[in-house]
């Protein structure tokens, strides 16, 4: 029998990106992974509901053909910026030990808090769990207790903001098993929450037409802000000085530069024609057109960061298409002046740094389902079982084919060499 099969979907910029996994042993095995390119997104502003509907169901029709089995229902990823967190604090009634079904009803009240009108809760952090005087971190299943108080963080976004993703969903024939803040994807995925207890951390997401700033401290997530330069400006510097185009840009910068020392070849890593000329570019005058844009924007940010940086203790995580990058958290370490690292999904078949928030979702959904146990799946498990016993099964008659062709062509071959 298959395992549980989930579809998580992400609209990003310029970029529908849907990742069908199956879980296997509390861990994921990537199926399929889909890049369907949209003029509909640009950065975090949607410019045709209805188009943009369109493209999600394309994409998806495109990992079900891929899959041989329907996809039916996705974990929706939601933006997280302005997003504003609620602390609260809620009791449960134990009936002598605690269980799954008292912290299913502690989040269920979490979810319920009272809120501002145009806002809706999306997900619940918990943050801390006690029984009488006794802390603890993570839930106290099966511990005795009479009362069981649970402070969490909710985080609330735009009611507007969260009703237009459901509906391009539900516009593709789709249904949306759960929705998560890419923010709380991103910093599951990293498992960076626990460093923020005694200092602050900035996960600095790297886009091409932004770059999205998250605050942790104090063990919780506190903020996330857009600044609009991302590696397009990286990408435009190029394209006005080579007259490169805008995809060759984008390869040049992601897949061939490196900020790791100055010290760099003048030897052609692109060569093109324009015109009857033949032109080319060095890794030298790659890095003098980049260099200096991709300054301005670590400098922009460091001005956001000053008075967090100067509060407390801090780090910086490189996160998104940025990470990708080779050296960039140097050019971050030398501007800003606080430690910089990068991260980048380990996941087999998913080690691309701008699907760390979609695959950080799937955690987030398996996190909660420990409570909820909703037995909810985004592929309908009998067909997708019966698809793969019949492409074994073509396999295996291909196979016997191949073999058997084999066989007739040796034996035709033995006769003509005897006669």
């Amino acid at each position: 029998m298959a395992n549980k099969i989930y579809a998580a979907l992400e609209i990003a910029d310029q970029e529908i990106r849907v990742v069908v996994a199956e879980e296997y042993n509390s861990r994921f095995n990537i199926i399929k992974i889909e890049r369907y390119k949209t003029i509909y997104k640009i950065a975090n502003k949607i410019i045709d509901e209805d188009a943009l509907s369109a493209d999600v169901k394309q994409a998806v029709l495109n990992c079900s053909k891929a899959i041989k089995a329907p996809i039916q229902a996705v974990i929706l990823l939601l933006p997280s910026q302005k997003f504003k967190r609620i602390p609260a604090k809620v009791s449960v009634e134990i009936n002598q030990f605690v269980t799954s079904d008292d912290i299913k009803t502690a989040f269920d009240k979490a979810y319920n808090v009272k809120t501002d009108d145009k806002l809706v809760v999306i997900d619940v952090m918990p943050k801390e769990f006690s029984i009488g005087s006794n802390i603890y971190d993570s839930a106290p299943l099966n511990k005795k207790a009479s009362v069981l108080w649970c402070k969490m963080n909710c985080l609330a976004i735009s009611r507007d903001v969260a009703y237009e993703y459901a509906r391009i969903i539900e516009k593709a024939n789709l249904r949306v098993m759960d929705v998560i803040l890419d923010n709380l994807a991103l910093t599951t995925e990293i498992n960076i929450l626990g460093n923020a207890r005694n200092k602050n951390v900035i996960i600095i997401n790297v886009e091409d037409n932004f770059t999205s700033l998250s605050l942790l401290a104090n063990s919780s997530l506190l903020s996330t802000e857009l600044i609009s330069p991302g590696l397009n400006k990286l990408y435009s510097a190029l394209r006005s000085e080579y007259n490169i185009k805008e995809e060759a840009c984008k390869k040049l910068v992601m897949y061939n530069s490196s900020f790791e020392n100055d010290n760099v070849s003048n030897d052609p890593i692109y060569v093109w024609d324009y015109g009857d000329v033949t032109h080319s570019i060095s890794l030298k005058d790659l890095m003098n057109t980049i260099k200096v844009p991709l300054e301005s924007v670590v400098e922009e940010i460091k001005d956001m960061c000053q008075a967090i940086i100067e509060s407390n203790t801090t780090e910086i995580v490189l996160a998104g298409s940025g990470a990708e990058i080779n050296g960039i958290e140097f050019v971050f370490e030398d501007i800003i002046n606080v430690a910089v690292s990068k991260y980048t999904p380990s996941t087999l078949g998913a080690r691309s740094g701008d699907l760390s928030a979609i695959l950080g979702s799937l955690l987030v959904y398996k996190d909660y389902d420990r409570f909820y146990d909703k037995q909810d799946v985004s592929v309908d498990l009998d067909i997708y079982q019966d698809s793969l016993e019949t492409s074994r099964s073509q396999e295996v008659n291909v196979s016997f084919t191949n073999r058997l062709k084999k066989i007739l062509v040796d034996s035709k071959r033995e006769v003509e060499v005897n006669e």
